[in-house]
């Protein structure tokens, strides 16, 4: 097992410019345990990351951490072009990608992310035999195939994951797979996070 990222750290990529449409508000400033999901995004990348990169508007909000916002460069087409973005952005060869809604990510799934086969270009999880594409480990050498892909109107995140070497990782926890579409995931986050916070409202 390669350590080579406690040497070399990676870019961190918050992918941040979802319309939310379903949900009917912004995602990045829902409360979570008292940290926006922004927040939550950015420290969780922060110890592992020289620099992290938010892609998609910025938010007026008080954040952890300096960071860097990156507007998408193609909105409205999903995580697809906000990875192109972050990729094109980003100073470094090897990239950490955590999307905004997935907030009980913890630090132990990405290291494993950063320690899988480090030959591969890409490195995601599989959770009860369902690839879940984000988050993901990402190499810049990468961002050609996405442009061929984005080119031909094939936006499918996991279709990247087929056509560049990339390892997967068997998993059976669920937290990998929590994310937030729609009110009703929002209620059952805050249901397991240990409520609904005060501000919201009723």
């Amino acid at each position: 097992m390669s350590f080579w990222w406690k040497v070399s750290k990676p870019t961190g990529i918050v992918l941040a410019g979802g319309e939310s449409r379903r949900l009917g508000k912004d995602k990045a400033l829902l409360e979570v345990g008292g940290h926006t999901l922004l927040s939550r995004a950015i420290i969780l990348l922060q110890p592992l990351a020289g620099e992290v990169l938010v892609i998609g508007p910025e938010r007026s909000c008080c954040l952890p951490y300096p960071v860097l916002f990156v507007n998408d460069m193609k909105p409205h087409l999903g995580p697809l072009a906000g990875l192109h973005t972050g990729l094109l952005a980003s100073p470094s060869e090897r990239n950490l990608v955590v999307p905004v809604d997935m907030p009980f990510l913890n630090r132990s799934h990405l290291e494993m992310l950063l320690a899988a086969n480090a030959d591969a270009q890409a490195a995601v999880y599989r959770v009860h035999g369902r690839l879940q594409p984000l988050p993901a480990r990402v190499d810049r050498n990468c961002t050609p195939i996405i442009e061929n892909m984005m080119q031909a109107g094939d936006l499918a995140l996991e279709q990247m994951l087929k056509r560049v070497p990339a390892a997967i990782i068997d998993s059976d926890d669920e937290d990998l797979a929590a994310d937030i579409d729609t009110n009703e995931d929002l209620r059952n986050v805050w249901r397991l996070a240990g409520g609904k916070p005060a501000w919201q409202e009723r």
